[in-house]
């Protein structure tokens, strides 16, 4: 699954993603499970991993995340 700015590599889990045209930001919160997040259009291999209760907030085109607990 991707966004505009990121990449959401599934590893068998329940998450919520949020992007919108209108919005500046995209968001991703992990249920249950893990999910992988890169920078959608980034071949430098950095890479997120959230773990339950996480999530990241991305501003519109900038890779900056870093995971909270919700």
């Amino acid at each position: 699954m991707h966004t505009r700015d990121i990449r959401i590599h599934v590893l068998g889990t329940v998450f919520n993603v949020r992007c919108y045209p209108e919005d500046n930001q995209t968001e991703a919160t992990l249920i249950s499970g893990l999910v992988q997040i890169s920078q959608t259009g980034d071949s430098s291999g950095e890479t997120l991993l959230l773990h339950p209760r996480e999530k990241v907030v991305v501003q519109k085109n900038r890779w900056k995340p870093k995971p909270r607990s919700r």
